[in-house]
């Protein structure tokens, strides 16, 4: 993936040379753009296609929060990395689906490494699937679980929409993503929409609970433990 433009919002100036300065060694003809306040954020990712962000900003800002906030005002196009000094922050980017995470301090390899996952990235996967009436396309980043109704599948979109497909449950496993879980026998959610995970129950970005059965507790921890591990 090629970035137009990146803008790096961090309260602490030199941190943002720093980082931006890096970038500018592995990227040859992108614009790069540092900010150090909310306002001038606003106005700059206007046109961005990555946003780099701290969590702790200036005044006791939040960087999820803030990123939350422009989120309910518009759909935002551009993908977004989070920087924080602390592990304690990976669960909560969850809430704003964000596409990395970076631990200060930043090296060049992991910067490296962060930006080679976020090209690979797709911006929508999708699926076809039978229904009664015909065929239709699943967005699967949209879904947050899949659920197991009288053998067949019903999506659960982050809209509150369902979809009741006439495909076996039993063959989603070769047809959804690896950020795809299967939780229990019942279930598939998507890793994406995890906000956090308790001794057998996934809490997900809407606020509905999904069972996580005892037989798969310790693969679907570490399962998790892996995924959330490819944001750091």
């Amino acid at each position: 993936m090629h970035w137009k433009r990146i803008v790096i919002y961090d309260d602490v100036r030199s941190f943002a040379e720093e980082l931006r300065n890096m970038l500018q060694l592995v990227l040859d003809d992108t614009e790069i753009i540092t900010v150090n306040n909310s306002e001038d954020a606003v106005s700059a990712i206007e046109d961005c296609d990555l946003l780099m962000l701290d969590i702790g900003l200036e005044n006791g800002n939040d960087g999820i929060e803030f990123l939350k906030e422009l989120q309910n005002r518009q759909a935002l196009s551009f993908q977004t990395v989070f920087i924080s000094g602390y592990l304690h922050n990976v669960e909560r980017v969850f809430e704003v689906e964000a596409d990395g995470y970076l631990i200060k301090p930043v090296t060049l390899s992991r910067l490296k490494l962060c930006l080679q996952r976020l090209s690979r990235k797709t911006k929508r996967d999708t699926m076809l699937v039978p229904v009664k009436k015909g065929v239709v396309q699943v967005s699967l980043e949209k879904v947050l679980f899949a659920e197991n109704v009288s053998r067949h599948v019903k999506f659960c979109n982050e809209d509150g929409t369902e979809i009741i497909s006439t495909s076996r449950f039993a063959d989603l496993e070769e047809s959804v993503p690896e950020y795809f879980c299967r939780c229990h026998n019942s279930f598939y959610v998507n890793l994406h929409h995890v906000t956090s995970l308790k001794r057998y129950v996934f809490t997900m970005d809407n606020g509905c609970e999904i069972p996580v059965s005892q037989s798969r507790y310790t693969e679907t921890k570490n399962i998790y433990t892996r995924f959330i591990g490819k944001m750091l």
